[in-house]
């Protein structure tokens, strides 16, 4: 079925820019290029918060588009609301103990985030824009004749 490679495809997207960014933000905070205490925030951390949200959102979203391919943007907004609440969460601790690296963990976080939504975005697009199976269009053909 094509939602299933689709998300096969929009998955390793989603890895494939995640090791991308990833790794240049390793050398970026290594070799420093970035200031000293952007090289202490929990850089694994964001990593493994945020690439699971964006892999379960493409999921999610490709599981209600089989259901209705109406509901697929809906689907979007819902789990980036509660994207948005988690990153609240995620980053609550550090607004109430470690006041001095809040800033640049909360700088990478957003950089991260942003990226992803940005692919999630792409990705969304590109599956609504999808031309439908032949199936789907000779049912089409047939309800327009009747």
């Amino acid at each position: 079925m094509m939602t299933n490679r689709f998300g096969l495809f929009a998955t390793l997207i989603i890895l494939a820019v995640s090791m991308v960014c990833g790794t240049v933000h390793f050398f970026l905070r290594r070799d420093g290029f970035l200031p000293e205490n952007f090289s202490q925030t929990p850089f694994v951390l964001l990593y493994l918060f945020l690439v699971p949200l964006s892999v379960l959102t493409i999921w999610f979203v490709l599981w209600r588009f089989k259901k209705d391919n109406t509901s697929a943007g809906s689907a979007y907004f819902i789990t980036v609301f509660f994207k948005m609440f988690g990153s609240a969460f995620f980053l609550y601790p550090g607004v109430v103990t470690d006041a001095s690296l809040m800033k640049p963990t909360a700088v990478q976080f957003m950089i991260i985030f942003f990226l992803l939504l940005f692919i999630e975005t792409i990705l969304l697009v590109k599956l609504l824009n999808a031309p439908l199976d032949e199936k789907s269009k000779n049912d089409e053909n047939q309800k327009a004749k009747s």
